[in-house]
């Protein structure tokens, strides 16, 4: 019988956070690719390919959410934020 990961299992000590065996570990790779944020910063296709298309929305402290797409080599992007009046953007393609 093949072992379950903890998110399958039910164990109460990791529900809701990534595994290793759950995907975890490549699913916060490429968010890290896609979005950083360092206290007021964000940083948006920090470290993702220039000539991939990708489109995401993705929650950041402060109750924030940015959503973003990438086509051709040309981002654009919004941002909600409740808590943070002003956020420095920056976009590194």
């Amino acid at each position: 019988m093949a072992e379950e990961d903890s998110l399958s299992s039910g164990d109460p000590d990791t529900i809701g956070f990534p595994t290793i065996t759950g995907g975890g570990s490549g699913m916060i790779g490429l968010q890290d690719m896609l979005l950083q944020q360092r206290d007021h910063v964000v940083y948006i296709f920090p470290t993702w390919p220039k000539e991939w298309d990708v489109s995401f929305k993705l929650n950041l402290a402060g109750q924030t959410i940015v959503e973003a797409v990438l086509v051709d080599g040309k981002a654009s992007w919004t941002i909600h934020s409740k808590e943070y009046e002003s956020l420095e953007v920056v976009c590194s393609l």
